[in-house]
């Protein structure tokens, strides 16, 4: 879903890579993670989830702020894997608005990969996003590239925070699934 940005809008931009070891079978983790019901409320900041047609979710995010500017983003989502080694968290296509009055639907792509490290499995993270939103007035004199640069910079301190809390969440929240699922 390629976002491109018209006169009067500017683009923010951010990512983040993050590792987590956990203690249990790779085949047991993969379960865990590419069940969308799972997964999805471990996401930090999450003020609300939707489920859609064909496997989608609308994840609604608390308001934002990012260089004096607040937004309230939201992604619709599918989660997917490959069977074994792979977890895709990916935006659709989506002909639904903005939930929320000042929504803004973002671009999202994360991908989760499983390696088996002994009697743990490793979980490397990676995810990018990229919002197009409208510029506001009392910031349209400043150079696009600029308040980009500064807008992004902000996204991105966001993203690694949201990537480090959902790692965190997925090792705080993975033992008590094992348990209720001994045999994934």
């Amino acid at each position: 879903m390629p976002l491109a940005a018209r006169d009067d809008q500017f683009t923010l931009r951010g990512a983040f890579a993050e590792r987590l070891n956990l203690a249990g079978p790779r085949n047991s983790v993969y379960a865990f993670l590419v069940n969308a019901e799972t997964l999805l409320p471990l996401v930090p900041g999450v003020a609300r989830i939707v489920a859609h047609e064909q496997g989608a979710y609308r994840l609604v995010f608390a308001p934002v702020g990012a260089a004096g500017l607040q937004f309230i983003l939201e992604l619709e989502l599918r989660v997917s894997g490959d069977g074994a080694r792979t977890v895709t968290l990916a935006s659709v296509p989506t002909g639904i608005p903005p939930l929320e009055p000042k929504g803004t639907l973002g671009d999202f792509g994360a991908t989760l990969i499983l390696t088996d490290q002994g009697a743990e499995t490793a979980i490397d993270g990676n995810a990018t996003l990229t919002v197009v939103d409208t510029i506001p007035p009392m910031l349209r004199r400043m150079p696009r590239m600029l308040l980009e640069r500064t807008t992004s910079l902000a996204v991105g301190k966001q993203m690694e925070a949201i990537g480090r809390d959902l790692m965190r969440n997925v090792a705080a929240a993975y033992p008590d699934w094992r348990k209720n699922h001994p045999d994934a």
